[in-house]
């Protein structure tokens, strides 16, 4: 599925990558194959990517100066296009981390506080 997307300054040295703004896993997946296939491929001076999402964050190093903005853009469409068009990036596998928790009293003294505040029981 194609979405539109668009791309907007965030800061001085960052561009956002937004897709539309939806709960859609089809979109999602299009914000991590960009994010992997930047990964592999980037753009020079860049510092930093935060996928989020529907979004992606790129940041870029503060002394790498952009000669027009115009062609920042440009290079950064091109980049989201080969992404995109390009074959599916498969995410390296995941692990399960299990964090055993213990809510009683002994291990919880503040338990009955945050109850409390929060309305929980």
């Amino acid at each position: 599925m194609v979405h539109q997307i668009e791309i907007t300054p965030l800061t001085e040295t960052a561009w956002l990558i937004k897709w539309p703004e939806q709960i859609d896993k089809s979109i999602h997946a299009d914000v991590m194959q960009v994010y992997r296939y930047l990964q592999e491929n980037t753009l020079e001076g860049m510092l930093e990517m935060v996928p989020a999402y529907q979004s992606l964050a790129i940041y870029f190093d503060d002394s790498y100066l952009f000669c027009d903005r115009n062609e920042c853009l440009h290079a950064l469409q091109k980049k989201v296009a080969e992404a995109l068009a390009a074959p599916t990036i498969q995410a390296s596998s995941s692990t399960l981390v299990e964090i055993p928790v213990c809510y009683e009293a002994d291990f919880a003294p503040d338990m009955q506080e945050v109850c409390d505040q929060t309305g929980l029981s």
